[in-house]
């Protein structure tokens, strides 16, 4: 009896350190590691506006429309002047890109755009008639517009660099000849180089950063050089009393401006912030 007691008293305590082995003992808490940064697409259409700087360069010759007494038509009296202006721009544009994967690896943007100039982007333009420097007028580059295309690829998933081509067009204004010469200095000639508009090409290129601060804010930077190539306008007469018979002259002017712009752009992404599985 007394060996059965001791039994069961051994037992009973042998069972109660058992338990409180198994409370003393803690369950390890495992925490879900953080989320990976996210990584956003920039596929999607975008608008913005912006401000900038041009410069005008501009190639001009001099030649006769029709024949004159010993003179045949075409004969150039002018070649290889050069002159131009420069002023500030305001820019709108609206695109839209898809980005990729190459088979190169990285990350790449595609898109296509539109955009439009306000400028005023002014010089002085000579050339009315053979005596130039003897007379001048000013010239005013007031608007430009643009169509193309752009590539580019990402640094990072905030910063992408691109290039862009395209068509684009510039409208000149009139150019009212005045005489520069004392002391009839500012006296209208009556000569006048209608408004025209160039048609050409561009190339372009630069940084777009996420801002992030503000989804869907990206801030952009572009250079872009514009060639609009040759076109030749008749010089016109618009007052009979100083440069006689009204109308066309026997003069023409053939100008080929270059145009080059720096600007800078806030832009808004509509769809920015979704979620891409590309990683960098």
């Amino acid at each position: 009896m007394r060996t059965l007691l001791f039994a069961t008293v051994a037992g009973l305590t042998l069972s109660m350190g058992v338990g409180a082995d198994a409370a003393d003992q803690r369950v390890p808490v495992y925490k879900a590691p953080p989320p990976p940064a996210p990584v956003y697409s920039w596929t999607g259409c975008y608008a913005g506006v912006g401000a900038g700087y041009g410069m005008v360069s501009e190639e001009l010759a001099l030649a006769t429309v029709t024949a004159q007494p010993g003179i045949p038509a075409g004969t150039p009296f002018v070649d290889g002047l050069t002159q131009g202006g420069r002023g500030w721009l305001a820019t709108a544009q609206f695109g839209c890109d898809y980005q990729f994967s190459g088979a190169s690896g990285g990350n790449w943007v595609i898109g296509g755009f539109i955009d439009g100039d306000w400028a005023n982007i002014k010089g002085r333009h000579t050339g009315a008639d053979v005596n130039i420097g003897l007379q001048q007028g000013e010239e005013n580059l007031h608007q430009q517009w643009a169509v193309g295309a752009r590539l580019g690829w990402l640094v990072g998933p905030q910063l992408l660099t691109y290039v862009s081509a395209g068509y684009t067009e510039a409208s000149f204004g009139d150019v009212n000849y005045r005489f520069a010469l004392f002391p009839i200095f500012g006296t209208p000639t009556g000569l006048q180089l209608p408004a025209r508009t160039h048609q050409g090409w561009f190339l372009g290129g630069g940084p777009e950063y996420d801002v992030r601060w503000l989804p869907g804010l990206f801030w952009k930077n572009e250079y872009s050089f514009a060639d609009f190539g040759t076109r030749s306008d008749t010089v016109l007469c618009n007052s009979a009393a100083l440069c006689g018979v009204l109308g066309a002259t026997a003069l023409a002017e053939r100008n080929h401006p270059y145009v080059q712009t720096v600007r800078t752009e806030l832009v808004w992404r509509f769809n920015a912030g979704g979620p891409v599985a590309a990683r960098y």
